[in-house]
């Protein structure tokens, strides 16, 4: 006689396991990419490819970056300081020739805004981080005046709501859409075919 326990439905476990998490789990389709979403709180968007699709449009829209000797390595650090000692509000994972995608969110704040960060990582090494700071566009300011007080930028360039810059290593898209956002990647092959792969 078999007396090992019955086998638990993906339901039963997931009630379980958010009961002792406090993590709720959904699966979602996303462009053929079954993306199972963990959860805390609120259930976040049915898509969380969202940044990368908006990603893919401005790279196709401004190619061009204006290159500058600037330590974007130090913001990267700074911008990855923000996660340490707090946990993912979600995290979406999926699979693609057995290389294992990750996409997590984490509430925090920047100064006294609050702050949504994503980070995006492929078996586990992040590549890319977005953000998202609620402040009027305040952030997105403060980068656009210290670029034209270094002369990356001309005054006349300001305005534009959106700045494509890079140091060769790390590469970083500012903008404003009512609220101040970036979207940072250190790797631009991984990024790149992490695009050409799921859109």
């Amino acid at each position: 006689m078999n007396n090992s326990p019955p086998i638990l439905s993906l339901l039963m476990y997931n009630k379980i396991r958010s009961a002792i998490t406090g993590y709720k789990v959904k699966k979602v389709s996303v462009n053929g990419l079954i993306i199972k979403t963990s959860y805390n709180g609120k259930m976040p968007s049915s898509d969380p490819l969202t940044a990368l699709k908006e990603v893919k449009v401005k790279l196709d829209n401004f190619p061009n970056a204006v290159s500058l000797d600037l330590d974007l390595n130090e913001l990267w650090g700074k911008r990855l300081s923000y996660l340490k000692d707090i946990s993912s509000s979600s995290s979406s994972k999926f699979e693609i020739n057995k290389n294992q995608y990750k996409i997590e969110r984490f509430v925090t704040k920047q100064d006294k805004a609050p702050l949504s960060l994503y980070t995006f990582s492929r078996n586990d090494k992040i590549f890319a981080l977005f953000s998202r700071v609620y402040d009027y566009g305040n952030y997105f300011n403060e980068v656009e005046n210290c670029l034209v007080d270094k002369h990356i930028i001309e005054r006349s360039e300001s305005g534009a709501n959106m700045h494509f810059v890079t140091n060769g290593e790390y590469s970083v898209i500012v903008d404003v859409f009512g609220h101040s956002q970036s979207f940072f990647w250190n790797d631009k092959e991984e990024l790149e075919m992490c695009l050409e792969t799921i859109l």
